[in-house]
């Protein structure tokens, strides 16, 4: 996935695209968490301003084993 974050640290829902997939069975799901998350704005060294940056991400579908 890469995605742009806002200076709030928010995604914006038009800057986010899917780079590869083993399936297209998980892109509307990866696009859905996608939008829900939430980041630190990345800023500027000068400055400390907060800025829009663009994220490259990878997100990996698995089966939850239970401990034990």
């Amino acid at each position: 996935m890469q995605f742009d974050v806002s200076p709030t640290g928010a995604v914006e829902p038009d800057g986010i695209h899917v780079l590869l997939t083993t399936d297209p069975a998980f892109e509307e799901a990866t696009v859905a968490i996608v939008r829900r998350l939430r980041f630190h704005p990345g800023r500027l060294l000068r400055n400390g301003s907060a800025v829009e940056s663009w994220v490259t991400m990878p997100l990996h579908f698995g089966q939850v084993l239970a401990a034990g």
